[in-house]
């Protein structure tokens, strides 16, 4: 067992990755999204690449088909709006795209 295994922050990662993202996905809509949220985002998409790489994406996007927003609408829709616009920010912004590369050691194409 490595050090961060032992962790007790990767341990409570590991026990609420799902309940993270599902709130991560629902705190920032369409409507709100902006600079000062927009690391909500960022750190739902990085637990939806942690979750590809374990082979358990579609466990997540399954749990956003079956959740609706406050307006009733789907949280899978709901998301797909916000990366559209998370997208178009960050392929506008090199440097801020750069920065999320750098930051996160994970290459920009996957997200």
């Amino acid at each position: 067992m490595n050090f961060t295994e032992q962790s007790v922050l990767y341990k409570l990662y590991q026990e609420n990755e799902l309940k993270w993202f599902k709130m991560l996905s629902e705190s920032v809509g369409p409507d709100i999204i902006n600079q000062d949220n927009i690391c909500c985002v960022n750190t739902a998409l990085i637990m939806a690449i942690f979750a590809d790489q374990a082979g358990k994406l579609y466990v997540y996007m399954d749990a956003l088909l079956k959740k609706r927003n406050k307006d009733n609408k789907n949280l899978l829709i709901d998301l797909s709006n916000v990366l559209s616009i998370w997208n178009k920010y960050y392929l506008s912004k090199t440097k801020d795209s750069f920065s999320l590369e750098y930051t996160t050691n994970v290459p920009y194409c996957y997200f």
